[in-house]
């Protein structure tokens, strides 16, 4: 069997630059813009049902609702840097009402962007996708249906060497209301990749190299115990069957954009 990489006989810079004019014009014959008209129906479809719940899914009424929704609005349009604001009930759903499309239509520009310049982040293995505090995951659910879009043109083509596996999505995410809205509306658009929830829920205390390391251990410990052998046996095995180094290891980064205030940078910095 034919490796990826041996098919893939020149760079991502020299495959994208190769086909990049022809998948643009797939994309704009029609198919960019029914892939962006489903996700409207599905969030319109989505709002509609959250707001019209029978009565013993929950204690308001469909009146009581849609005012807690009409009241959410302009808070989000004017606090939703604040992670305070999505501690109201509604607060996820009028943010997703409000910014949802608009911005999954301007992390695809982005990636438009990166494809014309012939650095849009490519992987054999699979891309692997860290969305930082970005909300209802507007920019992962663009990552995804972009690299879906490049598969599907790839495979109609025959251009085997740009085939390569959907994206891994991860995120980080405090509010629990944003991951619920993640959960459901991932379940009521059947995306079956997600995503479903958030991997990390704190920014401040995400140690990679720690979890890489419990990670090993984990593995060292269920290998002694299963298999009833040393440690210094069981460090071997895992490091040559289930090696840790690649984990959590991303190709694409998404930071929102409250990340990058300074007050945040300066608390974030790395002190040498």
């Amino acid at each position: 069997m034919v490796s990826l990489m041996q098919q893939r006989s020149i760079t991502w810079r020299r495959l994208l630059n190769l086909h990049k004019k022809e998948f643009l014009t797939w994309l704009d014959n029609g198919k960019r813009f029914q892939i962006y008209n489903k996700l409207a129906d599905d969030l319109e479809r989505y709002i509609a049902a959250t707001l019209t719940l029978h009565p013993y899914e929950n204690s308001l009424s469909t009146e009581d609702l849609c005012k807690q929704f009409a009241y959410c609005i302009p808070n989000v349009l004017t606090n939703c840097d604040d992670p305070r604001t999505y501690k109201q009930d509604m607060a996820a759903l009028a943010y997703a009402h409000v910014h949802l499309l608009q911005r999954y239509r301007r992390f695809w520009d982005v990636l438009v962007c990166l494809l014309k310049g012939e650095i849009l982040p490519m992987s054999e293995r699979g891309l692997e996708v860290l969305d930082i505090g970005t909300g209802p995951a507007p920019a992962l659910y663009a990552t995804y249906d972009f690299y879906q879009a490049l598969q599907n043109f790839a495979n109609e083509k025959g251009y085997s060497s740009l085939v390569t596996p959907l994206p891994n999505l991860s995120s980080v995410e405090s509010s629990l209301n944003m991951a619920h809205f993640m959960h459901r509306f991932s379940e009521i658009s059947e995306r079956t990749s997600g995503p479903y929830s958030p991997t990390f829920r704190d920014f401040d205390r995400l140690n990679f190299a720690e979890l890489r390391a419990k990670e090993r251990w984990a593995r060292i410990e269920r290998e002694m115990d299963e298999q009833d052998t040393s440690e210094k046996y069981a460090k071997w095995f895992v490091s040559q069957m289930f090696p840790t180094d690649h984990l959590y290891h991303y190709n694409l980064v998404i930071l929102s954009n409250f990340l990058t205030e300074k007050s945040k940078v300066e608390g974030w910095r790395e002190v040498e």
